[in-house]
C-alpha cells in the first residue's frame, strides 16, 4: 500500500497494488469502512482509494496555500487510518502477492 497526494490533480490516493482483478472483493470489503467523501477506483494495475483536496501550486507561494496544504494533510492522515483497518489477505482470499 502507498498514500500519494497527486498535488496538482487536487487528490490523496491509497493505492492497494495489483488489486485491480479483486475490484469487486476490494469493494465489498473496504467500501462499508469509507466515509462519504472517499471513492474506490481503479488506478491502473491497481485498487485506490481516492479523497478530493485543494490543488497545491508550486509557483505560488507556500505560505499562501497553508489551508490547502493542511487539508491534503488530514487527508493522508485520514486514509493511513484506513490503511491500518484494511487486510490484503482477506481480500484476496489467503493468496498473499506481496
Amino acid at each position: 500500500m502507498r498514500i500519494g497526494h497527486k498535488s496538482h490533480y487536487g487528490v490523496v490516493d491509497l493505492t492497494l497494488y495489483s488489486m485491480k482483478p479483486h475490484l469487486n472483493k476490494a469493494k465489498k470489503k473496504i467500501g462499508p469502512m469509507l466515509d462519504d467523501d472517499m471513492k474506490i477506483l481503479v488506478t491502473s494495475k491497481s485498487v485506490s482509494v481516492r479523497l478530493a483536496v485543494p490543488i497545491v501550486k508550486f509557483d505560488k507561494a507556500f505560505d499562501s496555500q497553508l489551508s490547502e496544504i493542511k487539508r491534503a494533510f488530514d487527508a493522508v492522515e485520514r486514509l493511513y487510518e484506513l490503511s491500518n483497518l484494511i487486510e490484503y489477505d482477506e481480500i484476496l482470499g489467503g493468496a498473499n502477492i506481496l
